[in-house]
């Protein structure tokens, strides 16, 4: 943990290669540690390598959270297709880890038609937070994960925009 650490602290180009292998390593503790490093760094070549293990992650919750906290450090447009993949899979338990590192990617990111289409799937996200398969449309049920899922789906969208709204209408209305 602490070699890795100080590793990351060399600010120079050719430290992202060796943090990036370690990547490959089993212990979790590790990669973790190495994902945080990278995220700190902030260094646009650690983008695909970290992308994988996020893109994994669906299966591996384990470094889910801490990968897409990284990309949204990093904040590379690159990263912006496979968090908008995760809202459109309306798994609540991942959409809950992810979306204040995707509101920070956003911030981050200068392509419009990428904005464009991340505001559209955050404003859709909060007006029916109904997670795969379920006939529940509209708001959520209060004290549900769904209730949940759309109040850091409002979060994300004022953060993202600048702008608050006091209901998803409101903000349809607004997006259109």
């Amino acid at each position: 943990g602490m070699a890795i650490l100080e590793l990351s602290r060399i600010n120079a180009p050719e430290v992202t290669g060796p943090l990036v292998r370690l990547l490959d390593q089993t212990d979790p503790q590790i990669r973790k540690a190495v994902l945080i490093a990278l995220g700190e760094r902030g260094d646009p070549a650690a983008v695909p390598p970290i992308l994988a293990l996020f893109e994994k992650s669906r299966k591996e919750h384990a470094l889910l959270e801490v990968s897409a906290t990284a990309l949204g450090r990093i904040g590379d447009e690159r990263a912006v297709e496979a968090f908008v993949k995760y809202l459109d899979a309306r798994e609540s338990g991942t959409i809950r880890k992810i979306l204040k590192p995707f509101s920070a990617l956003l911030l981050r990111i200068r392509n419009r038609a990428l904005l464009e289409k991340s505001v559209g799937k955050l404003v859709s996200l909060y007006e029916d937070p109904g997670i795969g398969g379920t006939d529940t449309v509209g708001p959520a049920p209060k004290g549900t994960d769904l209730e949940s899922v759309a109040l850091q789906a409002c979060d994300a969208l004022e953060t993202v925009t600048g702008r608050s709204f006091d209901s998803a209408v409101a903000w349809r209305q607004w997006w259109n």
